[in-house]
């Protein structure tokens, strides 16, 4: 099926006529600018946050052993892993101590009966902890 036009008839979409030199800014009536500022994303609290959390640099392992260690006191090689996936406590550990923060080490008898290293914070060892 063809549509011929022969000029008599209306064209049913709007066409826009040519701008004129002294037309050149567009403006929207207010009922449309509203209607877009209400399709457009707000800014809220949660957006704002987000963003924070992004801007904010991760924690490395080293500040999560020393936070960890603040809050608990002593740490081992099989906490580091579970908790931080840390293979390599006794590297952090030495970061730690190479930035001034004074860390002890002593062994540690595990309930099935291996000795591993655990570290602390706390200068104050007591006896029960130790072999």
């Amino acid at each position: 099926m063809e549509i011929h036009f022969t000029g008599e008839e209306t064209c049913p979409i709007p066409i826009m006529k040519p701008m004129s030199a002294e037309e050149t800014e567009f403006h929207l009536p207010d009922s449309y600018e509203t209607m877009l500022s209400n399709l457009l994303p707000q800014n809220n609290l949660e957006d704002e946050i987000a963003m924070k959390e992004k801007e904010r640099p991760a924690l490395t392992q080293r500040d999560k052993i020393l936070d960890y260690l603040e809050s608990n006191g002593s740490i081992t090689p099989l906490e580091a892993l579970n908790l931080f996936g840390c293979f390599r406590l006794a590297a952090r550990i030495c970061e730690l101590k190479h930035e001034g923060i004074e860390i002890k080490s002593y062994p540690y008898k595990t309930p099935g009966g291996a000795t591993i290293a655990k570290y602390s914070l706390k200068s104050d060892i007591t006896q029960t902890e130790l072999l």
